[in-house]
């Protein structure tokens, strides 16, 4: 019978990350929604920028696959609109899922 595995110790990285995580929480908490939503969206925005692996995805995504109400092809703004909108949307999320009460 195989020996059960260890389960793997977290990386420093991943100890930041939590700690940051957490204290991002706390915020959240502290400002409630209004000033939280505010907050969300300009992080959302600071994503965009900094996560750019992702927005290229989101990019070529909607320039390949999304069209427009009159049926044309997304243009480059229109699909820059829709992905800064998603990641603001994502942290809006993020946020809105800390602030539910706890059961």
């Amino acid at each position: 019978m195989p020996s059960p595995k260890r389960p793997r110790t977290p990386t420093w990285r991943q100890h930041v990350e939590y700690r940051f995580l957490r204290g991002l929480a706390a915020l959240v908490r502290r400002l409630g929604p209004h000033r939280s939503a505010a907050l969300a969206a300009r992080l959302g925005d600071l994503l965009y920028h900094l996560d750019g692996r992702h927005r290229r995805i989101a990019l070529a995504n909607l320039r390949a696959h999304h069209r427009l109400p009159n049926g044309a092809p997304c243009d480059a703004l229109e699909a820059d609109r829709i992905t800064r909108a998603v990641f603001r949307n994502l942290v809006v999320n993020a946020f809105e899922l800390v602030l539910l009460p706890e059961a």
